[in-house]
């Protein structure tokens, strides 16, 4: 798994040398967007001096709490840390850290006003008056809660801030740790420790930045072993690290992964997929043959309308030319990229027009397991999801069963 293990010194050490190195990578590929100082470049460490046992605990006393056990131990290796993703510039220094409804009163009243909190309840919550015990909890939006009891561990990059939850700290110590931003939605569960929120954070960073090193090699390697085990049938094996990969935001993995999601039911994830990929980015891949004619057509509908057609209409490349295509005519049947599976498929709508439709089914079943991946972004014929006649055979209340028949079928051997 690609997961890197937090656990001991040596562990954070190695972690912070390749997500530095990852940086210095990505600075040269992009100088002006990255402002990486000369003298990371030359040490190839992004962070700092260790803190001392003093240091830290001076912090504890100042703060009125012990540190989570994950925190302590970075710290002890770098006493804060420069970009963690693009949207944090900096972890702060222990010295700094603070009580966010301190650091950023302002940032917490605007909060409260507009989610309609109470001010009774808003004062408690900064501990301007005690709280009334026979009141119970104050009905308040999480975010304003978490705001004003959480620890603010890095400066404000771009309106966004790393915080650490000491409410409801595990029998580990650890604290919960959100990325929180004023432009996110939901804030979700966030993570369960410090090392967790610094995994996630050092994902986005390899999600939107896509640096050469350690971490994209794991990915792309892992990416091809869920392949091979998706095409072998072996559905609950090669799944599980195919949705790991495509977080890392590897193209191939997202598009790998939109298509078991299409088979499986998710058309949300499936589009967020392909939304990752195209069209702003990696339009290149249109002119792959099986890009072009089975993964293209995907695109059209859904969540991606607005990209696509902004896109289509103001792009002149081949996806732009793809695009139009499939849009003038759409009622086309796919042309499949494997021969030999284009005719079975041609076989198959004959049948539907003859409303033979479990015999269609059964014909590309049986045509299945001969089937040949022309790309290496193939993971199966893709197209009879959006071809006009074939996708009605996944169209119906067994969608998800059929689809998952499919993806358990052996095939390109």
């Amino acid at each position: 798994m690609i997961e890197v293990q937090l656990h001991t010194p040596d562990d954070w050490r190695q972690f912070l040398r390749d997500w530095s190195a990852e940086w210095i990578s990505a600075a040269a590929e992009e100088p002006d967007r990255q402002r990486i100082p000369a003298e990371v470049v030359e040490s190839g460490w992004l962070g700092y001096d260790p803190a001392t046992e003093e240091v830290i605990g001076a912090a504890e006393q100042r703060l009125g709490t012990r540190l989570p056990p994950s925190y302590r131990q970075f710290l002890a290796i770098s006493d804060g840390w420069r970009n963690t993703s693009p949207f944090i510039d900096d972890l702060l220094p222990v010295g700094e850290v603070g009580w966010f409804r301190d650091l950023n009163t302002d940032w917490l009243r605007a909060w409260a006003e507009g989610a309609g909190t109470d001010q009774e309840d808003l004062a408690v919550l900064l501990g301007d008056l005690p709280a009334d015990e026979d009141e119970g909890e104050p009905d308040v939006m999480f975010e304003v809660v978490l705001m004003a009891r959480a620890l603010q561990i890095s400066g404000r990059g771009d309106s966004a801030v790393l915080l650490l939850d000491p409410d409801g700290a595990g029998p580990d110590g650890e604290w919960r740790g959100y990325f929180f931003a004023n432009w996110q939605g939901a804030l979700g569960g966030g993570s369960p420790s410090f090392a967790a929120l610094m995994r996630s954070e050092h994902q986005t960073f390899v999600r939107l930045n896509q640096p050469a090193g350690p971490t994209l090699q794991a990915v792309v390697e892992q990416t091809g072993r869920a392949r091979r085990l998706l095409l072998d049938g072996r559905l609950d094996e090669g799944l599980p690290l195919l949705v790991q990969a495509r977080e890392y935001g590897l193209p191939l993995a997202e598009l790998l992964d939109a298509q078991a999601q299409f088979l499986l039911g998710d058309s949300s994830q499936a589009q967020s997929n392909l939304r990752m990929v195209f069209p702003h980015h990696h339009p290149e891949l249109a002119t792959d043959r099986f890009i072009a004619s089975e993964i293209v057509p995907l695109l059209l509908g859904g969540h991606n309308e607005y990209h696509v057609t902004n896109y289509r209409t103001q792009r002149t490349d081949a996806l732009a030319t793809l695009l139009n295509d499939r849009v003038a005519d759409p009622d086309a049947p796919i042309t499949f990229a494997d021969p030999q599976f284009d005719a079975a498929a041609r076989h198959a709508r004959e049948l539907v027009a003859a409303g033979r439709l479990d015999d269609a089914w059964n014909a590309i079943v049986a045509a299945l397991p001969a089937w040949r991946a022309t790309s290496q972004y193939a993971l199966l014929p893709a197209g009879l999801i959006a071809d006009p006649i074939l996708g009605a055979l996944l169209d119906g209340p067994d969608r998800k069963e059929r689809g998952e028949a499919l993806l358990r079928t052996p095939r390109d051997r």
